[in-house]
């Protein structure tokens, strides 16, 4: 019975070693994935200078251009694309046309050619003001008497003579106007140099002056025209893509892109693309790593400093002769972080849109996405703590 008894001990004391030992195994097992297996997320130093931020993420920074057009549909009718010309009026897009382009900046987040912009650079139409205005211009050419299944011909056909027809219309206006104008000048001119005109004299010039009056008063056959809702417009997104730092921007060298996911809300203003082949270009030996952005808004202070690699004023600045470079600016944090947005004085400018601002230490702060055309010094972005929130959610 004794003999049992430490048997039966000893079995409970092998089993309670053994349960510890698979905890334990277990424990360092979920250790080492959660952490000995991050070699994606380096561990930062502090101090960097300007020099060595631009080297280090200088090709996980690339241009980005959107293309886009409307596509206006009309009481139900076959939708028709518009673009706008370099005069900045509307025209049909088809061949002999381009596209709308929006160029901003990007940077590599991921090794499987992910990317984060703002929402405004992939979706503009979100933020501008372009589909009214096409509707307006809509409403004062197509006549509500065209036939749905007509209307896409209609426009076709005659959208690019639109002001031949109206500017001929004004001509004879301006020439009834001025003729009349011309009339009732003599009259007055008379009637107040030559006060000794006989009555008869006056009121047949007067007679004159009211039946042309009446010939450009005259009213034309009303025209009724459709009206803003009668038509719908769609954006439409052309295509999306990058090029690299150091690369000439050609057919063959831009590397396409897709939008894969949004932010719901367009005050924050973040996207996440990804490379078509969802792979990181070959020259990009180091991408910006979120999940070692600083993401805690108490630690983002006034003062900090902060440097932003992007494409201000896009080609027109980024163009060289050994093809298009990233650009870095410093400055510092201004203001403290309201938990959406961040304040600070970095130069910054239109192309600039969707840089990242990084803090001495290499870590994400803020993808920048506005400032203030008037004053350079006013900028802003949108902390880093929601681009890694669009990244996980994706």
């Amino acid at each position: 019975m004794e003999t049992q008894t430490k048997t039966n001990a000893g079995k409970t004391k092998t089993i309670i070693i053994a349960s510890v030992l698979t905890v334990a195994l277990g424990s360092m097992g979920w250790y080492a994935k959660s952490n000995w297996f991050k070699a994606a997320t380096p561990e930062a130093a502090c101090n960097l200078s300007q020099t060595s931020i631009y080297d280090k993420y200088k090709f996980a920074v690339p241009i980005i251009f959107t293309e886009y057009v409307y596509e206006a549909s009309i009481k139900g009718s076959a939708p028709v694309a518009f673009t706008l010309n370099e005069n900045g009026d509307w025209a049909l897009y088809n061949e002999y046309t381009s596209p709308l382009t929006i160029s901003g900046t990007a940077f590599f987040v991921s090794d499987k050619g992910q990317l984060i912009t703002n929402k405004h650079v992939v979706e503009p139409w979100s933020y501008n003001e372009e589909a009214s205005a096409l509707t307006n211009s809509l409403t004062y050419f197509v006549k509500a008497d065209i036939q749905p299944s007509d209307i896409k011909s209609f426009l076709v056909n005659n959208w690019d003579s639109r002001y031949q027809d109206y500017e001929e219309g004004d001509g004879e206006d301006i020439e009834i106007s001025e003729a009349t104008t011309t009339a009732a000048a003599s009259t007055d001119a008379g009637l107040a140099s030559d006060t000794t005109q006989s009555q008869t004299e006056g009121e047949e010039v007067s007679d004159m002056v009211a039946q042309a009056t009446q010939e450009t008063a005259a009213p034309a056959d009303e025209v009724s025209y459709i009206t803003q809702a009668d038509i719908k417009i769609t954006p439409k997104r052309v295509r999306v893509y990058i090029a690299m730092h150091g690369t000439e921007i050609t057919p063959t060298s831009i590397i396409p892109c897709k939008v894969i996911h949004l932010s719901s809300d367009n005050a924050i203003d973040v996207a996440l693309i990804q490379t078509r082949d969802k792979k990181l270009p070959k020259q990009v030996k180091d991408f910006i790593h979120l999940d070692s952005a600083s993401t805690a808004d108490q630690n983002i202070k006034p003062g900090t400093k902060a440097y932003m690699l992007g494409y201000p004023m896009g080609t027109t600045l980024a163009s060289t002769k050994k093809g298009i470079r990233v650009q870095i600016y410093e400055g510092q944090v201004n203001k403290e972080s309201d938990g959406t947005s961040l304040q600070y004085n970095i130069t910054s400018t239109h192309g600039a849109s969707g840089s990242p601002v990084i803090n001495d230490c290499g870590q994400l702060i803020a993808v920048n996405y506005a400032g203030f055309d008037a004053a350079q010094g006013f900028n802003f972005g949108i902390v880093a703590k929601h681009a890694l929130e669009l990244y996980k959610d994706q």
